[in-house]
């Protein structure tokens, strides 16, 4: 097995010390957890997640900037997540890696989380293209680049709103450029890509809603179907009403054409939104397990495009709007 001062000689170049103990002492942690696994019979190099609910249960990680670096809130957010059963999260970075502090206070964060078994530890890059400019230190790409693997992020969650035409970013047109661009980064560096979206539409009327469904089905790992929803509308539909069921029939009715399969979640706000939201519902739930009643309904729904459809589980945006439950 390989030793600190071989370790040293291989990748210490350049390095400062403190850097080089830093990575030393992750190196022996990753080397642990593999050592462990392999004895269990594991063959995941990072364990399955905190959830053992029986489906994935994510949330959005926002309000981070005052979150990072400070060790009583990342605390706070590490005793949430396990409490909570969390084990997919979405970090809003901003342009918070732009600072080095930050990006060392990430570097550790991501490595605690996955350290706890966490395996989905995605940024959002909502719009952002220069997401994967390797030229930039700021960027997601070349944080990765600069980070072992146990402080790398996981995947990228695509927030492009191409649907809204009151979005400052542009139409389908213009998203197809950079999703494509970000996709094939991600395929290249074995990373997921997923996509929050609300409706199968270019609000420019170029491309036909089949054809919005067809690339999200080709390009990404895992949609995340939003259900921006009242406690109220909750209680009578589950979020299951026709207008998501016009979209899962594109998405599925895409997948089947692909011959795909295609994952999907049902994304709640917990805050936001105009005041609609379902924070009143988590407050008097506080296990926020709404994914139940979701799951109810999708099983009574009777369609041909379920075949190219996989419900994993939930989202909640945002962390903001239930870490105190």
């Amino acid at each position: 097995m390989i030793n600190k001062r071989t370790y040293q000689e291989i990748h210490g170049r350049g390095q400062s010390q403190n850097e080089i103990d830093r990575r030393w002492l992750l190196f022996e942690q990753e080397q642990a957890i593999f050592n462990y696994q392999f004895l269990m019979g594991s063959s995941s190099s990072i364990g399955s997640g905190y959830s053992d609910l029986g489906f994935q249960n994510g949330i959005y990680v926002d309000g981070f900037s005052s979150i990072l670096g400070d060790s009583t809130s990342e605390d706070n957010l590490i005793n949430f997540i396990s409490a909570k059963r969390i084990d997919d999260l979405t970090f809003y970075m901003g342009s918070l890696l732009d600072i080095s502090g930050k990006r060392t206070s990430m570097r550790s964060l991501v490595s605690r989380l996955h350290l706890g078994g966490q395996s989905r530890v995605f940024s959002n890059v909502t719009q952002a293209v220069n997401c994967i400019d390797t030229g930039n230190p700021g960027t997601e790409a070349s944080y990765n680049n600069g980070s072992i693997p146990l402080e790398r992020f996981d995947g990228f969650t695509q927030e492009w709103e191409f649907w809204n035409s009151s979005n400052p970013y542009g139409d389908f047109s213009d998203f197809l450029i950079d999703d494509i661009a970000i996709y094939n980064y991600c395929q290249a560096n074995g990373m997921k890509y997923d996509i929050y979206v609300s409706r199968c539409e270019d609000y420019s009327g170029t491309y036909t809603d089949q054809q919005v469904a067809d690339h999200l089905v080709q390009y990404h790992d895992q949609i995340h179907l939003v259900a921006y929803i009242s406690e109220a509308t909750y209680n009578l539909n589950k979020g299951l009403n026709s207008t998501r069921k016009t979209q899962l029939e594109l998405i599925g009715n895409a997948a089947i054409g692909a011959g795909k399969v295609q994952k999907f979640n049902i994304l709640w706000a917990a805050n936001g939104n105009g005041g609609v939201n379902m924070r009143s519902w988590f407050v008097q739930n506080p296990n926020l397990n709404a994914y139940a009643g979701f799951e109810a309904e999708y099983n009574a729904w009777e369609s041909p495009a379920k075949e190219g459809l996989e419900l994993v589980g939930q989202k909640i945006y945002a962390y903001s709007g239930i870490y105190d439950l």
